[in-house]
């Protein structure tokens, strides 16, 4: 014990509210607590699918990785596991329903790979080389999540996200304060606790509950009834879908993801026949409407994206649309991140003219714990060590301030607000910052990561804001003119009353460029001086400046 050195590292979560990944080092044996994504700013980075933490010191130590510790079945906590794992495997521990959603993230992903999976209970006791590790259910957004507890020679380090403090007894959703009761009899080395709600006064039960808050419009609804609900809120997903079975109502799921995660959640709990209470999309208008329960599943904008293609009616599937005599429950709480693209997605449903349910910002929440949640944590377990953990730095201070505030003996010695690629060594006597610079952000590009490098970036910019127009000709020495095209190809930045006039101009550069270079044509030089004039006419027409890029071939 008087030897023993523990590291405390984060690698993502910090001043951000994604991307989730801390580490936990104790005497040289590497256990990571989490591993996910985030979306990136689209505007700003073109092409980019999800943003993961930088894993170089994992990738240099992985002889000492001792394994994977998942406690949420969300993308932010699990998504980032497949594109670490190949460079430095270990076995996952987590429960069936976290086994369940990867498979599920690799195969929408089209990822390919086999991982090491060690299922546990939500509630259990284990052993990673040969340290014990707890596992207790919390109660959580998503079924089956759980805190986790690791067994040290200087004491338990205690990892908590995403949870309330809920005595219900819905067993999947179990806030289990008789294993944190148990726990607490030993010491707590480290405690790190979730911040995104630690400005929020009061606990955070019951405000999670979302069938509480729509019940009486589904009931009264005389159309069909869409639900758009977040893919981690497995809670209300349940919920939300109890309801609309008691009202004889038939499931249908909006698309083939939002399937697939229904099914899942449905097998993993449920024992009734999921062909019981669910309909065929081919048959969505063969059956009453007030007999139809649509379900549209999706995470961060990716969900906002598909309720302003439904209600625009530019959805892929015309056999879904939306109506006036329907009513459609906009059930994600309000985050300030997506507040812009949450605000068009209600424009476009206004549009409709159907009945929308929304709600205020302190009306639904998620399952985030506010600041009695965290008062209630930190008086039972009493820690040496305080970690505010996945906020923005705003709330990590409010989680900090907080602590620091109970007189339980935390103050600010021995509260940690760390960034990403920051460290705590603690040892039997003294805790202190290490200076790893270990932390950023690797950019995920489809299957590919890691080599998307500003200049790209930059030049997918370019494309995004003004366009691109590509040219490709075949010119003939012998005739000295154009002998097949020009083809041109515009996209991005045409309004179509331009479109005629500028084709007409390309068409003539093009002719009057070879015709220029008839007794020596070089590809180099017809390519370059066409490019140039082509981007000073569009320019003339468009205030635009496009990519362009001219292909051309030369015949003898």
């Amino acid at each position: 014990m008087e030897n023993s050195v523990v590291r405390i590292i984060t690698l993502g979560g910090q001043d951000e509210n994604h991307k989730k990944m801390t580490l936990v080092e104790i005497d040289g044996d590497i256990f990571v607590i989490n591993a996910g994504i985030k979306e990136p700013d689209r505007k700003n980075m073109p092409g980019i699918d999800f943003i993961i933490a930088k894993h170089d010191y994992l990738i240099q130590h992985k002889d000492r990785v001792k394994a994977y510790i998942l406690t949420h079945a969300y993308d932010s906590c699990i998504a980032g596991v497949p594109y670490i794992y190949k460079k430095v495997p270990a076995p996952i521990y987590c429960t069936n329903c976290v086994m369940h959603m990867l498979s599920n993230f690799c195969k929408h992903n089209k990822i390919n790979i086999e991982f090491d999976y060690m299922v546990q209970e939500p509630t259990s006791e284990f052993y990673i080389a040969k340290r014990k590790i707890n596992f207790f259910s919390l109660c959580s957004n998503m079924t089956e999540s759980v805190g986790v507890a690791i067994e040290t020679p200087l004491g338990n380090v205690i990892y908590l996200e995403s949870f309330v403090i809920d005595n219900n007894f819905d067993t999947n959703y179990v806030y289990d304060a008789k294993t944190l009761g148990a726990l607490a009899e030993k010491p707590t080395l480290a405690l790190l606790v979730e911040s995104r709600y630690a400005e929020r006064g009061g606990y955070t039960n019951p405000k999670y509950k979302l069938s509480d808050l729509v019940r009486s419009d589904m009931r009264t609804s005389l159309g069909r009834v869409f639900a758009a609900i977040e893919t981690p809120d497995s809670y209300n997903i349940e919920k939300v879908c109890e309801l609309a079975i008691k009202d004889n109502r038939k499931i249908v799921c909006y698309d083939k993801q939002t399937e697939e995660v229904f099914r899942t959640l449905w097998d993993v709990h449920s024992k009734t026949p999921i062909d019981k209470v669910m309909l065929n999309i081919a048959d969505i208008n063969r059956v009453p409407p007030e007999e139809v329960f649509v379900l549209m599943l999706g995470w961060n904008t990716r969900l906002y994206k598909k309720i302003i293609e439904l209600a625009s009616n530019t959805n892929f599937d015309k056999r879904i649309q939306i109506n006036s005599k329907d009513t459609f429950i906009l059930g994600v709480p309000y985050y300030t991140e997506t507040e812009v693209i949450s605000s068009d997605a209600l424009n476009e449903l206004y549009r409709t003219d159907c009945k929308i349910v929304t709600f205020k910002k302190d009306q639904f929440l998620r399952c985030h714990a506010s600041q009695e949640d965290i008062k209630t944590v930190i008086a039972l377990l009493r820690p040496k060590y305080y970690f505010p953990i996945n906020g923005y730095f705003k709330t990590l201070l409010a989680n900090a301030h907080l602590a620091v505030g109970m007189g339980v003996g935390l103050n600010y010695s021995n509260v940690f607000i760390l960034d990403n690629g920051n460290a705590v060594e603690i040892d039997s006597r003294s805790a202190k910052l290490v200076n790893l610079t270990v932390g950023g952000d690797v950019l995920i590009d489809g299957k590919f990561f890691g080599h998307v490098d500003e200049t790209t970036l930059a030049d997918r910019q370019v494309f995004s804001d003004d366009g691109v127009v590509v040219i490709g000709l075949i010119a003939s020495r012998h005739k000295g003119k154009v002998v097949a095209g020009p083809d041109i190809q515009m996209r991005g930045f045409m309004l179509a009353k331009d479109v005629e006039n500028i084709n007409k101009e390309i068409n003539k550069i093009c002719d009057s460029v070879v015709a220029n270079h008839a007794s020596n044509l070089d590809r180099n030089t017809i390519e370059s001086e066409i490019s140039d004039l082509t981007f000073k006419t569009i320019r003339r027409y468009t205030q635009k400046t496009p990519v362009i890029m001219v292909i051309a071939s030369i015949l003898d």
